[in-house]
């Protein structure tokens, strides 16, 4: 009887001891762009088979004013639900917010960002800063600013969708109707800021969209060299490739979240 007390108190402390500094290896977490919702993941989300999690930022599924949602709030909100040793997927305007988290959360240790079709903006510089007038234009095509509402408005579904993913047939172009939302506009004002070197520690891949209208490939290219993102990778679609081209965003991202 002694002996077997011995046994399970040894046990026990081993496992406390194993217990203690150790950190859970990381999720893959989705973080959505300008005027869509977290469940625009959803097709490319289900196909990738790992522990992952796709958020709603601030201003979309609840009712938060949109005159209260900064880029403070919506990277705060992110810090909130990362764990630690994350892979974070950014796409378009969440590559502003993934890099303020940065600087507001060092301490959960991102284990690596993949951009796509994302603004990277560095210290000082806002999130849509390196964008063309030409980007600008495709993007109010079917988007009006409210000025009373600090809010994005899409006013037109048809120009809207064009705009955004002119590749989408008509199923695909449903399903993002269904997961787009005005935007709060405050996010795009405020200068992102972080720690150079905690973002130098982070590994980055970045995947151009080779026929966005929404953020151009110049722009695409103008961003590369600004972030001295390395590792790239070509996807030929529009803006929204995790609905127009699922499976050839499947080939790249496979190998990096494992």
């Amino acid at each position: 009887m002694k002996t077997i007390l011995i046994l399970i108190s040894v046990i026990s402390m081993s496992y406390a001891c194993a217990s203690v500094g150790t950190r859970p290896s990381g999720r893959v977490i989705f973080v959505h762009g300008a005027n869509l919702k977290a469940w625009s993941w959803h097709l490319l989300r289900t196909k990738l088979h790992v522990s992952s999690t796709a958020i709603d930022l601030p201003g979309r599924n609840d009712e938060i004013p949109h005159k209260e949602v900064t880029l403070k709030s919506s990277s705060e909100s992110l810090c909130e639900k990362l764990t630690y040793n994350d892979t974070l997927i950014a796409h378009s305007q969440a590559g502003a917010i993934v890099n303020h988290a940065i600087g507001l959360c060092p301490e959960k240790k991102i284990k690596k960002i993949i951009y796509i079709s994302a603004v990277v903006p560095m210290p000082g510089e806002t999130a849509f800063q390196k964008l063309s007038k030409e980007d600008e234009s495709f993007y109010l095509k079917g988007i009006t600013y409210s000025k009373n509402d600090a809010s994005m408005v899409i006013t037109s579904a048809d120009k809207y969708l064009d705009a955004f993913a002119q590749d989408a047939g008509p199923e695909e172009k449903r399903f993002i109707w269904m997961n787009s939302t005005d935007e709060p506009s405050k996010i795009g004002d405020d200068e992102v800021n972080f720690d150079y070197s905690e973002y130098e520690r982070i590994q980055k891949v970045y995947i151009r969209t080779l026929k966005d209208k929404i953020i151009g490939s110049a722009t695409q290219d103008k961003i590369l060299a600004n972030s001295k993102i390395e590792t790239v990778y070509d996807v030929d679609s529009g803006h929204l490739p995790m609905v127009t081209e699922v499976d050839e965003l499947l080939k790249i991202l496979k190998p990096l979240i494992k």
